[in-house]
């Protein structure tokens, strides 16, 4: 008779997390000695069969809101409890700020052995007052009702030790990131190159515009209003240049500044052009990423642009100062700051000599310490040394 595979949960607040960053890694670890499930709320119904498939994972529906409700949380954390009573996993892994209190919570009450919080960014980084005081409660609370917490940076995991909890459960694995980059997948080929150029003449993109691009949510958080102000400035001098945005609004979390949006939307130079499920073909038309937010875990828009050979303007926070070393292998700003990410912007474009420095160095350092492969071996690590020490 074969032996029993442990069962792990994989539980986020929404389907898109999935589906973007952690179903290949749920059907590597299916494929090497594990039994995976996966739950979160529906936002695109039709695509659950397609995401099954892809993680070889059964899925889970389950009523998680990103934003504070309490009286939806405490349905939540009911239906999950209820969930994990039935399926019995050894161990629940969960993402993002609010699955991680769900399940932590639900995952105790139920009796699961291993619950897991994987710390991606912590929104209370950047807020001040009544606000980051019940964020920072929420936090201990999860990390009370976690068996082990591990933040996805090393910056993210001194910041969790000197704010909120000193707790011994807190550890980065590996290298940090939550689930690495496919170095495979986001790298140059002729094809990407030629269906970058039919881009570029879709979009009205010249082929002497030099191309600045954003990727992400399109938020205050993200530091678009300082992106946006920069650039608007910058190409008054530099005409030949673009700003290419990809992502969405979210004028109900964290709406932009009017002033910018209306500039997103009308600026003949700021070229915006939504969510897109495969963004290499934006990477390999751009000549830099800026990525100037104000908090972060370990971004993965960072490392799949530098593995692409993207040179990197980032702001210097948490995460990102760990992929990039300023003035060695990218630019590193200050948080906030117009005139840092400007005087960043003019050194890049007028030096390809540091632009290709950057590309290179940087390229090399995510491929060799962040692909996905290297990424889920330590988490199989992981957590079979987990559940070896709970057998014992």
């Amino acid at each position: 008779m074969p032996p029993v595979k442990p069962k792990l949960f994989f539980l986020t607040t929404v389907q898109e997390s999935i589906e973007g960053f952690l179903k290949d890694q749920i059907r590597f670890l299916g494929m090497n000695g594990f039994d995976t499930m996966m739950g979160c709320a529906i936002t695109n119904e039709s695509d659950i069969n397609k995401l099954e498939q892809e993680a070889n994972s059964k899925f889970y529906s389950l009523p998680l809101t990103r934003k504070i409700t309490p009286f939806k949380d405490i349905c939540a954390i009911w239906k999950t409890y209820r969930l994990f009573r039935k399926l019995k996993p050894d161990v629940v892994m969960t993402y993002t700020p609010k699955a991680n209190m769900i399940g932590a919570i639900a995952g105790f009450l139920a009796g699961v052995p291993l619950r897991l919080t994987f710390v991606v960014g912590l929104p209370l980084m950047n807020k001040r007052g009544v606000l980051r005081t019940l964020l920072s409660n929420i936090e201990r609370l999860n990390y009370f009702f976690s068996t082990n917490v591990f933040p996805n940076s090393f910056g993210l995991k001194d910041f969790i030790i000197e704010n909120i909890s000193k707790s011994s459960k807190i550890r980065v694995v590996g290298n940090g990131a939550t689930n690495g980059v496919n170095i495979d997948f986001f790298s140059k080929n002729n094809a990407l190159s030629m269906q970058s150029q039919s881009l570029r003449e879709s979009i009205k993109i010249n082929n002497n515009d030099f191309v600045w691009i954003f990727v992400g949510r399109v938020v205050g958080d993200k530091g678009i209003n300082e992106l946006v102000s920069a650039f608007v400035t910058f190409q008054q001098k530099y005409v030949k240049n673009k700003l290419l945005i990809v992502g969405t609004f979210e004028e109900e979390l964290d709406p932009l500044l009017p002033e910018t949006k209306e500039a997103i939307l009308n600026h003949q130079a700021i070229l915006h052009v939504g969510f897109q499920k495969d963004v290499r073909i934006y990477y390999d038309l751009s000549d830099v990423l800026v990525f100037p937010s104000y908090r972060e875990g370990l971004p993965g828009v960072v490392l799949e642009a530098g593995c692409m050979g993207l040179p990197l303007i980032l702001s210097d926070i948490n995460g990102c100062n760990e992929i990039v070393i300023n003035e060695e292998c990218g630019l590193l700003v200050p948080v906030r700051d117009i005139d840092a990410i400007y005087n960043a912007m003019e050194r890049m474009y007028n030096s390809e000599e540091l632009r290709n420095t950057f590309s290179s160095k940087s390229q090399k350092n995510i491929r060799e310490k962040y692909s996905e492969n290297v990424v889920w071996n330590y988490m199989k690590l992981e957590l079979e040394s987990l559940l070896n020490k709970r057998s014992q």
